[in-house]
């Protein structure tokens, strides 16, 4: 039997792409991301030019701040023993030091009745800071405690008790060194000792005393 020649049949097969082939986008992504970037140098750039170099309004940042609160014997404006047979009567006994002539450490426990006492030399306040300080002393709202002038001490007229600056040439440079308002300039590392009068009567006696260390003139304006 002879060969028959069938008729071919063409047919249109959609061609199909590889499994896990994806049209890729980057180079669409990253024309737009280069616009992007462009437009915001063009804004920091006119930005720059409208303010001017280095030309700012304001700035604002945060930053660390680290207070230490010391004893008193440590901090800038030091407070600490005297040294001297009376620094007994300064309690020393927590952070915040006190001046008590309610016991000598020696059987004593209080003042004489109806006597004046004077008690020099009972602590001694030092600048442990960086720069010079004027040193002063204030009673605060007390009717048995005031404060003399630096360079002596008596006892007041009448039932109290006075504290006073001490301005001996071995502890300050010179006299000169109080001032017309009764405080004392220290130097870096200089001391000054507080001495005390008592006019006792048959009651107990009590006060709060202000020590305040303020920076000189001089200093400050620096």
């Amino acid at each position: 039997m002879g060969e028959v020649e069938r008729p071919r049949v063409t047919r249109d097969v959609p061609r199909r792409r590889p499994a896990g082939r994806v049209r890729s986008t980057r180079s669409t992504t990253m024309a737009n991301r280069r616009k992007f970037i462009a437009g915001l140098g063009a804004l920091a750039t006119g930005s720059a030019a409208a303010m001017g170099t280095g030309a700012f309004t304001s700035v604002s940042a945060d930053r660390q701040v680290d207070v230490q609160v010391a004893e008193d014997a440590n901090a800038f404006l030091g407070l600490d023993n005297s040294s001297d047979p009376n620094d007994a009567y300064f309690d020393t006994g927590s952070d915040e030091y006190a001046v008590n002539f309610n016991d000598s450490g020696n059987s004593g426990s209080g003042v004489n009745p109806n006597a004046n006492t004077v008690a020099k030399e009972v602590f001694k306040i030092t600048n442990q800071g960086t720069q010079s300080v004027e040193v002063s002393l204030e009673a605060n709202n007390s009717d048995d405690l005031e404060v003399q002038s630096p360079g002596s001490i008596s006892a007041p007229g009448s039932d109290g008790v006075r504290a006073a600056l001490s301005t001996a040439v071995d502890q300050l440079n010179s006299g000169s060194n109080t001032d017309s308002d009764g405080a004392v300039q220290l130097d870096p590392g200089q001391s000054v000792d507080v001495d005390f009068a008592i006019n006792s009567g048959t009651s107990d006696l009590s006060g709060s005393l202000t020590i305040s260390g303020d920076a000189t003139t001089t200093n400050a304006d620096q």
